[in-house]
């Protein structure tokens, strides 16, 4: 009888573990999770640099590229974006090395929103690898930047007293 006890016990607790690792399976393969973490790592040789190039312009949400497009336009307009001088990011889609941006954790709040948690690498030694915020928008169908490490806000805040001056109100 304690055998057969015994013997049960371990069986409950592999069929336990089975389940466990098969429901994690299942979470690992969630096609939209792939789909998002693919489409972010594309992405980053799209974030913008100190100007907003033409050729990223599809890859951006349109708030986000004329908000941008708008604050590097100001004379006396200091960037908020990053400079990726010494970093991987050519702007305009160039492919990047591999494994230079890597996607640690992406999340999805509902069906046209996520948020990826990203690490770049630097392409110049005596960098150290940096992690970044790459907000992601689903428009018409495909996933674009909404915005990367609070930049869209930091814009419209730096645009505000110039809009609301000219009359045009805070957002843009």
């Amino acid at each position: 009888m304690a055998i057969n006890t015994c013997i049960m016990k371990k069986l409950r607790i592999r069929y336990i573990w089975s389940a466990i690792l098969g429901i994690a399976l299942l979470i690992s393969c969630n096609p939209t999770h792939r789909e998002l973490t693919r489409r972010a790592v594309e992405l980053c040789g799209f974030i913008p640099d100190v100007e907003c190039l033409k050729a990223s312009r599809p890859y951006l949400t349109e708030d986000y590229y004329s908000t941008l497009e708008l604050m590097i336009a100001q004379p006396d307009s200091t960037p908020v974006l990053h400079e990726w001088e010494f970093w991987f990011v050519s702007a305009d889609g160039t492919p990047i090395a591999k494994d230079v941006c890597k996607v640690l954790r992406v999340s999805q709040s509902d069906d046209t929103h996520a948020t990826a948690v990203i690490r770049v690498s630097p392409a110049t030694a005596g960098y150290a690898p940096e992690g970044h915020i790459l907000h992601l928008e689903r428009c018409h169908g495909r996933w674009l930047i909404s915005d990367f490490d609070d930049t869209f806000s930091a814009a419209q805040k730096r645009l505000a007293p110039k809009r609301e001056r000219r009359g045009f109100g805070v957002s843009p």
